[in-house]
């Protein structure tokens, strides 16, 4: 699932977005609509006042475009999804010398630069690549909130990336690029 929020008010890593406003943080919308047109998928919100929308469409059918925009408002916004990867599993960036290796327990940050290089910073894992847009966060591992477990932890295999990036309020839609590997 690209697009939820659902039991993210402890997980902020966990909603589609995030706002600070004042000294007030908004995970979970007000409001939401979803609307599908075609290849794409709209999705709207409103959080503490503000609208967002998520569009994620389907270039072809290896390629899908994710781009989140926040509306005017005096907010700091960010648009968010998780992934879920396999133990084990190796991922490159541009940032490391070697890939890294995904395992709960080994966390990491990959962090792309203010400015967007011009073959793109690119995060490759198994059979996929996901271009993050300038600024753009892939961090490992997030756990859910279990709040049936000791200390609202979860087990190992719910472990997933945090892949996100800040929005300007008003501004243009941040675009993540996601591609099946032929």
């Amino acid at each position: 699932m690209l697009v939820g929020g659902g039991n993210s008010r402890f997980d902020p890593a966990f909603s589609t977005f995030s706002l600070v406003r004042g000294r007030v943080r908004c995970v979970a919308p007000d409001a939401a609509a979803l609307r599908l047109d075609g290849h794409r998928l709209m999705a709207q919100y409103t959080c503490a006042g503000v609208g967002c929308e998520v569009v994620i469409s389907l270039l072809d059918d290896r390629r899908a475009e994710l781009a989140f925009r926040a509306g005017a408002g005096e907010c700091r916004p960010v648009g968010a999804f998780t992934l879920r990867l396999r133990p084990g599993s190796e991922l490159a960036a541009p940032d490391a010398p070697k890939p890294r290796s995904v395992h709960p327990r080994h966390s990491f940050l990959i962090a792309a630069p203010d400015a967007d290089p011009p073959e793109g910073f690119i995060v490759a894992g198994e059979g996929w690549r996901l271009r993050l847009p300038p600024g753009g966060k892939f961090s490992w591992p997030h756990f859910p909130s279990d709040p049936y477990a000791l200390n609202y932890g979860a087990p190992d295999g719910a472990a997933v990336a945090s892949v996100s990036a800040a929005l300007r309020p008003g501004g243009d839609p941040v675009r993540f690029r996601f591609e099946i590997a032929p």
